[in-house]
């Protein structure tokens, strides 16, 4: 009997826990860690994913290759002969080498990633935004001195000429192509300040992008409105699922959009010094094919990179990844005969859920899929005791007071977790409570 009583005794009583704060403001299901990369005002500007998981990233001097787990420099990829503002850096699909973008003398280099002295590629009028369409030919989207208009064009890397896309009005704003080749366009408006929430996402079907390739080009008129109600569009990635990450560095957010447009919500905002900015933006895919980037999921679905600044006391950059709701014991184990406390932290506020109690943990957690989310099961169901409801308080928090009648016994306690707005979310780590 004496595991029935502990498993009912873990039922108890809810208690307020606190939260966690950080430098860049994530909703609740992700956590974010963050590095100071630069001095305060120093012109930091770019930044991408490297093949082998690290970044690569402009600091206002160099650009480097980052620890993404330390924000710590590795070593440098390439130094300017001189200051320089980057607009971007972008991998090749080969993995060999990296298009470094400037604004100072508008040169695009090719960085060799295993070493070597970087070569001129092209010189191309304010370029700020780079995405490759195919190895070795890199998409381009470039302004003028009047700031009224765009030119997007796709740069040969070997020769350095150039073949016109699209012709789009306004500054410059970032492209990206999905999985299918469909490019999409951040628009900005030449007014500053911009007009808020007027900007958008466009995209430019894959089969029109390669009619334009050769004769021909494209203009705004022959793209949809992917997502709108943005005020400064400046950088994009794409998550694992494929879903859009757009940074408006105006409103300093980062919003999620789903591959059919539809909104997920803001993934980061950045309101802290004097003028907040965000982005640019790089996504590191995790080690798990079935995890997902979405909220109260396992870290393992990947991270996503930000740079954030108020250009005048900081430059940060921001790893942004799913949290996992945590569950603990006091004390931790093994627990002695008497009374002890369980717990629950960092799950959907005012949630619920179902608590599972279980003799046996599994080897390994077993990812289990429902309403498309994915539920990583840690407990053996061939000895599980039981479950009940547990409700979450304000904070995403459950605190119960429990008893250990006495004698060796080894539980193993999981919860479901279910988010008000959201349904079902993920599920806490098991947590193996051995008692005396």
């Amino acid at each position: 009997m004496a595991p029935l009583r502990v498993s009912i005794a873990l039922l108890c009583v809810a208690a307020a826990a606190g939260r966690v704060s950080a430098a860049v403001d994530v909703p609740d299901g992700f956590a974010v860690t963050s590095f100071s990369v630069a001095p305060a005002g120093a012109l930091v500007g770019a930044l991408d994913r490297l093949p082998n998981g690290r970044l690569a990233l402009f600091d206002g001097v160099e650009l480097a290759e980052i620890d993404p787990l330390t924000g710590s420099k590795v070593h440098s990829l390439h130094t300017p002969a001189s200051t320089v503002f980057a607009s971007f850096v972008r991998t090749d699909p080969t993995g060999t080498y990296a298009l470094f973008g400037e604004t100072s003398n508008h040169e695009i280099w090719r960085v060799p990633l295993a070493g070597g002295a970087a070569t001129l590629v092209a010189t191309i009028p304010y370029n700020y935004a780079c995405w490759f369409r195919a190895p070795g030919r890199a998409v381009i989207a470039h302004g003028d001195a009047s700031f009224q208009s765009t030119r997007i064009v796709e740069l040969d890397v070997a020769t350095g000429a150039t073949d016109v896309i699209a012709d789009v009005p306004g500054p410059s704003g970032p492209v990206a192509f999905d999985a299918d080749g469909n490019l999409y366009y951040g628009t900005n408006d030449p007014s500053f300040p911009a007009p808020p929430h007027q900007q958008t996402v466009l995209r430019f079907a894959a089969d029109a992008v390669l009619s334009a390739l050769g004769p021909g080009s494209l203009t705004d008129t022959q793209a949809t409105v992917f997502a709108t109600g943005f005020t400064a569009i400046s950088s994009f990635a794409f998550d694992g699922e494929g879903d859009l990450l757009v940074g408006d560095s105006i409103d300093g957010v980062v919003t999620e959009f789903g591959p059919d447009g539809a909104p997920k919500g803001a993934l980061a905002v950045e309101s802290h010094g004097s003028f907040p900015s965000v982005g640019p933006l790089a996504f590191v895919p995790g080690n798990a094919t079935d995890a997902q980037f979405a909220p109260f999921q396992s870290e393992d679905a990947g991270a996503l990179y930000a740079l954030s600044t108020d250009f005048l006391t900081f430059n940060d950059l921001n790893r942004i990844a799913p949290r996992r709701a945590v569950a603990s014991a006091s004390p931790p184990g093994p627990v002695p005969a008497g009374p002890f406390t369980f717990g629950i932290e960092h799950a959907p506020d005012d949630g619920f859920g179902l608590l599972f109690v279980a003799l046996a943990p599994l080897p390994a957690e077993l990812p289990v899929t429902h309403a498309g989310t994915t539920f990583p099961i840690g407990f053996d169901p061939a000895t599980l005791l039981g479950s009940a409801p547990i409700l979450l308080d304000r904070g995403g928090a459950l605190s119960i007071a429990a008893n250990h009648p006495g004698g060796p016994l080894t539980l193993v306690a999981q919860a479901a977790l279910f988010d008000p707005g959201l349904g079902p979310v993920g599920t806490t780590t098991p947590l193996v409570l051995t008692f005396r």
